[in-house]
């Protein structure tokens, strides 16, 4: 015999080494196998409801507030403009809006939902105010929040 074997054979003996006895299963009530399984496909459910939509999210195609998500990612890369989204700095996020061509990307998504070019811009721009309180020159807020087409002027702001 070689060493290996004997070694081997001389471990199994052993008792500090006892052999595996194979064990009898365990009994659980029907009740609690039940739960168990409710919990994990509930968890389940769960992380991969999140998973799509951490995909569906990154990869655009996830609306938020009426705003695509690719805007939104592209908007949260500017450092300024996500500092002063997050800091409530109205200003500088109305200048990034204008600077990034945030209203004509959002125009460009909605585009093949309108025929008519002015409810677009009403609906894009209502967007925006919705969400960041820019207002166009063009537009002025009724008494219900809802943005009206004026004469042009200076853009306003809701404080």
């Amino acid at each position: 015999m070689t060493l290996l074997v004997r070694v081997i054979m001389r471990r199994s003996s052993s008792p500090r080494y006892p052999a595996l006895k194979p064990q009898p299963p365990v009994q659980r009530s029907p009740e609690r196998v039940y739960f168990q399984r409710t919990v994990i496909g509930l968890y389940l459910s769960v992380v991969v409801a999140l998973g799509i939509i951490v995909i569906l999210f990154f990869s655009g195609r996830l609306i938020v507030a009426g705003v695509p998500s690719s805007i939104i990612l592209h908007f949260l890369q500017d450092g300024s403009a996500r500092r002063a989204y997050f800091g409530s700095n109205n200003e500088v996020v109305h200048e990034r809006i204008i600077q990034m061509g945030v209203v004509r990307r959002l125009k460009d998504f909605y585009r093949p939902q309108f025929t008519d070019e002015a409810r677009l811009d009403l609906h894009v721009h209502q967007i925006l105010y919705d969400r960041t309180d820019y207002i166009d020159e063009r537009y002025e807020v009724n008494e219900r929040g809802r943005l009206m087409l004026t004469k042009p002027g200076r853009s306003l702001m809701r404080r």
